[in-house]
């Protein structure tokens, strides 16, 4: 089955547009990435995955707080980065506890 980028992008924004935040997630993700027929567009990212994050999606969370780390697609601001990295580490907070090897063996 052939992959249909412009139609899964048509059915992102349905489900963006009604609250979704998987959709919402999935519709920054496709603005922030090489996407076949999908026109990269970093301020359009940058409004999908805050809209996926303020629902608490962990992933847009993380790609927000390097985006505002980085100043990608957006000004630089290091108090969102901060903010977003700490939204995600309340939201998932074993992501960086390091791991004891004696728990594996």
């Amino acid at each position: 089955m052939e992959k249909d980028y412009q139609r899964a992008v048509y059915w992102y924004n349905k489900a963006a547009e009604r609250g979704n935040a998987n959709a919402q997630y999935n519709l920054g993700y496709c603005y922030n990435n090489p996407v076949p027929y999908i026109e990269h567009d970093l301020e359009k990212s940058v409004y999908w995955y805050t809209k996926a994050a303020e629902q608490g999606d962990p992933i847009a969370m993380n790609y927000l707080g390097e985006m505002y780390s980085e100043g990608e697609g957006i000004p630089k601001d290091p108090e969102k980065a901060e903010y977003w990295q700490k939204k995600l580490l309340e939201r998932v907070p074993n992501l960086h506890k390091p791991v004891d090897i004696s728990d594996i063996f």
